[in-house]
C-alpha cells in the first residue's frame, strides 16, 4: 500500500529541488512531461478498450479537475465522483 504522506512529501521535496535548482521554467517543464505522458497513458487504454482519443481526452480533464480540486479542498473524494462521471461518459 501506498503511503500517501510520505509520497507527498517526496513530491514536494523534489519540486522544491526542481524549483530553486533549475528555476520555475524547469518546473513548468516537468509538469508538460508529466502532463503528456498521463495523456499518452490515456490514450492507450482509451484504444484499447475500443475508445477513441476523445474518451482519453475528457478522462483526462476529469482526472485532472479531480487532482485539482481535491489539492484545493483537501477533500480526496473528488476522486470517486470523476470516477462515477467516467463510467456514464462510457456507458
Amino acid at each position: 500500500m501506498i503511503d500517501l504522506e510520505t509520497a507527498e512529501s517526496r513530491a514536494l521535496d523534489a519540486a522544491e529541488d526542481l524549483f530553486y535548482r533549475r528555476g520555475v521554467h524547469a518546473v513548468a517543464e516537468e509538469a508538460r512531461t508529466h502532463k503528456e505522458g498521463f495523456r499518452r497513458i490515456l490514450r492507450e487504454l482509451s484504444a484499447a478498450a475500443g475508445h477513441g482519443d476523445d474518451v482519453a481526452e475528457q478522462s483526462l480533464l476529469l482526472a485532472e479537475g479531480a487532482i485539482v480540486t481535491a489539492a484545493i479542498t483537501g477533500n480526496a473524494d473528488t476522486a470517486h465522483q470523476a470516477r462515477a462521471a467516467a463510467a456514464k461518459l462510457l456507458n
